[in-house]
């Protein structure tokens, strides 16, 4: 399986179906060639404006992406978030999962 999500009635299924769709055929990443994994691994990206490296691919309906920070020790918490009852350091490791129809990423980074 590719991508699934969940609904509650058909109409709004096939909306969000369509939206996705409409997305994944614009996407930065060609997924309709064979190759688009190759392409997404071990890139270099930008992550909500910090550098960072796609490491894994996460399959099986979540279409999602591991990126470890690049250069820097670790990705920065959004302002939002600073205060949100959790530590920066109860996270032991770096590295973030995220979709990779994530708007916070910035796909091309030289």
């Amino acid at each position: 399986m590719f991508l699934d999500c969940g609904c509650r009635d058909i109409s709004y299924g096939l909306d969000k179906a369509q939206t996705t769709l409409g997305k994944l055929q614009e996407h930065e990443i060609g997924f309709h060639f064979r190759t688009w994994k190759a392409e997404v691994l071990d890139r270099k990206i930008w992550y909500k404006n910090q550098p960072g490296i796609i490491e894994s691919i996460i399959m099986g309906g979540q279409l999602a992406i591991m990126i470890r920070p690049d250069g820097i020790p670790k990705f920065e918490q959004l302002n939002q978030f600073k205060n949100d009852g959790y530590a920066e350091d109860d996270f032991e490791d770096a590295t973030v999962k995220t979709a990779m129809l994530d708007p916070q990423i910035y796909w091309f980074r030289d």
